[in-house]
């Protein structure tokens, strides 16, 4: 029994994602059902801030912890391991979910900014310990973590009547847009073309120094992160139409630079041109909301359910089969997930629509949050087994 208990921590240390990803689909669960709940239930109050805090705070949090201190240590070939780091990381990721779904807001996003310092702390010593330098578009999860942080301090402090409108625009774009995004933007050029066995522009030979095509990719990455930031800027300032224009146009002009051809041509198979699909709402939806900012709330919704949401439970499912030595149920029987991603789609259109016609409000918002609820039971049926799985080949 002890050595079961001394395995089963080892590999979670070793492999944080297979404990973190079901946090994640968790606290997903318990944020979009909020809604359901507040209609239902008589006494229910509304949920919109405890929903978008679990979403962003849990769910996409959950699999950027998750993912980052599995794949960093070893893409950077580090050695450093912190098992009392991990299990206190996992705690307050719990206690803030606890506090988020039924408690005070501020007190679960206070312990959620611990959690960030703690995380940052666990990745920067995987690169002080480290052999090689990480793929150049990881490097978006240092402004990431750090609009993060930017966003929960404001949303933590104490405002009065006095606080500007620009501020309190800025700290909802920085924790519920930049957060969860640039992380997946940094990732993608890396992880994605995997789907399609295409070379990736990211995929470069193992240096400790900074080569010519790292550095030029993570110029790219850069390019990328202060266009977002500048358009969030002038969105906070008021100039809504031109802010949300220039972040699709950047986020747009980003995959079609750094993403193989098969990934944006609706080409190849159907799991290939769902992944398109997907993709394609990060920047349009941001276009759309542009030139209709009256709805900008909406179209935002699509950018980060149908887009965000449903490409992060994709990347999960092959790192999730990939580690377990599953990846066949993915290759050869992948109807479930289109099926998947359907029901994601289905949810972000129902979602939308009930933001653009208020009299079917409340049905639309019920019937999305059963759709997206839906999307994740499968995942969990059809992916989760493989979190206490482990492929040996790779474990040897």
């Amino acid at each position: 029994m002890i050595k079961i208990r001394a395995r089963s921590l080892d590999l979670f240390v070793a492999e944080p994602f297979r404990f973190f990803f079901l946090f994640g689909v968790i606290a997903g669960l318990i944020g979009v059902m909020q809604w359901p709940y507040m209609f239902w239930a008589e006494s229910a109050s509304y949920p919109g801030q405890n929903h978008a805090f679990l979403m962003v705070e849990g769910f996409f949090a959950a699999f950027i912890f998750g993912f980052a201190l599995t794949a960093l240590p070893r893409m950077m070939d580090s050695k450093w391991r912190s098992a009392s780091g991990t299990l206190v990381l996992a705690g307050l990721f719990i206690v803030t979910q606890s506090l988020l779904s039924y408690g005070p807001v501020w007190k679960g996003n206070a312990i959620f900014l611990v959690s960030l310092i703690l995380f940052a702390f666990l990745l920067s010593m995987h690169m002080r310990h480290r052999k090689c330098l990480p793929p150049p578009g990881f490097v978006l999860l240092i402004p990431a973590i750090l609009c993060a942080i930017a966003g929960g301090v404001l949303y933590t402090m104490d405002w009065g009547e006095e606080t500007s409108s620009f501020a309190l625009q800025l700290r909802t774009l920085l924790l519920f847009q930049a957060w969860p995004l640039l992380p997946f933007l940094g990732v993608c050029p890396f992880f994605l073309p995997k789907f399609v066995q295409s070379p990736s522009k990211h995929d470069l030979p193992d240096s400790s120094t900074p080569t010519l095509e790292w550095a030029l990719c993570v110029g790219t990455a850069v390019v990328l992160f202060l266009g977002v930031f500048a358009s969030m800027i002038l969105e906070a300032g008021g100039l809504n139409r031109m802010g949300l224009i220039l972040r699709g146009g950047f986020i747009g002009w980003y995959l079609w630079k750094e993403l193989p051809p098969p990934l944006l041509r609706f080409k190849g198979d159907k799991l290939t041109k769902c992944l398109s699909f997907c993709l394609w709402a990060l920047p349009l939806a941001y276009l759309f909301a542009g030139l209709l900012p009256a709805y900008r709330v909406a179209w935002v919704h699509w950018s980060l359910v149908g887009g965000l949401s449903a490409l992060t439970l994709m990347v999960a499912t092959r790192i999730m089969m990939g580690h377990s030595g599953k990846m066949q149920l993915l290759t050869r029987k992948s109807g479930w997930v289109l099926v998947m991603v359907l029901l994601i789609w289905v949810g972000m259109v129902s979602r939308v629509s009930g933001d653009i016609w208020p009299k079917i409000m409340k049905s639309h918002y019920i019937y999305g949050a059963i759709c997206w609820g839906g999307a994740v039971l499968i995942w969990i049926i059809k992916v989760l087994p493989c979190a206490f799985q482990q492929d040996m080949e790779e474990s040897s």
